[in-house]
């Protein structure tokens, strides 16, 4: 009989993720030392089998939960029920609609959208787009890439700590960063990484920057060895998903944001 068990095992926990890559790359990626400490991870087991997977992201702000049904939905409904009673009283949500709906009979929700996820399935693609005057930056660029967000995009996840990871790109207009993009992880060891924070300036878009901003971080992933890259798009953003599109990525499966308590 399955049970809800905190979970320990990386291996275990990287087994179950792997079956379905492009669908788990957050997790994927908090398996890395870098993210782990910051990691609470949540399974339905059975003997020695998970059937379901919660990771709870804990970075010092409100704590992230990520699940997802399994391929089948074997046990999905008793495993949130049994999740409920180990979550905090407040926290965000990446979940698709079951998990949503069955949340919403515990917790108050406000919706933050429906959103997509998306996968690089052709990186041929993403090697041959033009970069244009796109650089990779540093961990003396993160108040340059601050004052970008405030301007153009207000509300974003942007962590000052992944800076470090070598892994955000960017366009110059003399000293002022006009376009970025970033990663919300990324993990040689584990070999993913999700793109985020991508946006240019209200004054320089239309002029393809976002799209060569990500083609200079895809380049930079791909000689690293990352084998699968995503993202997370707004479901309404067609004119983003078309960018990304044009780089190769393909939909993957559809989710919603929530914050509940």
């Amino acid at each position: 009989m399955a049970t809800l068990q905190a979970l320990h095992d990386a291996a275990a926990i990287r087994a179950y993720l792997s079956r379905q890559p492009m669908r788990h790359i957050y997790e994927l990626g908090d398996l890395d030392p870098f993210f782990w400490p910051q990691t609470v991870w949540y399974g339905w087991v059975d003997g020695a089998s998970i059937e379901q997977l919660a990771l709870l992201y804990v970075p010092g702000g409100a704590p992230v939960l990520l699940t997802h049904a399994n391929e089948a939905g074997t046990g999905h409904a008793q495993f949130v029920q049994a999740l409920c009673d180990v979550l905090p009283k407040r926290f965000y949500a990446h979940i698709d609609t079951p998990t949503m709906n069955m949340l919403g009979a515990v917790y108050a929700g406000e919706p933050h959208g429906a959103y997509r996820k998306m996968g690089l399935q052709d990186r041929t693609m993403a090697l041959a787009a033009d970069a244009g005057a796109a650089v990779m930056l540093t961990n003396q660029d993160i108040h340059a890439l601050e004052r970008l967000y405030a301007e153009a995009y207000p509300g974003n996840w942007f962590d000052a700590r992944m800076v470090q990871t070598g892994c955000y790109a960017g366009i110059w207009h003399g000293d002022a960063l006009v376009a970025a993009a970033g990663i919300h992880v990324v993990s040689e060891r584990e070999r993913v990484a999700a793109l985020g924070n991508v946006t240019s300036n209200p004054t320089v878009r239309g002029q393809g920057y976002a799209r060569q901003v990500c083609a200079r971080l895809l380049r930079h992933l791909d000689a690293l060895g990352i084998a699968h890259i995503g993202l997370n798009v707004a479901a309404g953003n067609a004119r983003a998903q078309q960018v990304y599109a044009g780089l190769g990525f393909v939909p993957v499966a559809e989710y919603h944001e929530v914050m509940w308590g």
